[in-house]
């Protein structure tokens, strides 16, 4: 997938999930989430190369039989600092959304008041 598109998809991602339309699903990987579209669908991970000493976020594109169509890697400190922030704001988004975070830290607070 050359960048342009890339990006253009990235755009949109984080768009979309800013505006809460995308549904954001966990799955059996803790730190990997996917949203599924009409016929195909995306994942977004976060991991730690420990032998590279960096953490990387990989999107996989998922066609309409399941396979993965493409992948895309980006590495912290790569040379491409806005397309890495716009997936690390993704991914914290969608990690925020899909674990429901604010709300159960909201109901923490409400059982420790009472």
């Amino acid at each position: 997938m050359d960048n342009q598109k890339f990006n253009l998809i990235l755009d949109k991602l984080l768009e979309r999930t800013e505006e809460e339309k995308l549904d954001w699903k966990t799955t059996s990987d803790r730190d990997t989430f996917l949203v599924a579209l009409k016929d195909s669908s995306i994942s977004i991970n976060y991991s730690f190369s420990e032998d590279r000493g960096k953490g990387f976020y990989t999107f996989d594109f998922r066609n309409e039989t399941g396979d993965i169509a493409e992948s895309v890697s980006m590495y912290e400190f790569s040379d491409n600092k806005t397309e890495l922030e716009k997936a690390k704001k993704l991914y914290n988004l969608v990690r925020q959304q899909s674990l429901r975070i604010d709300q159960t830290v909201d109901r923490i607070l409400e059982q420790l008041a009472a």
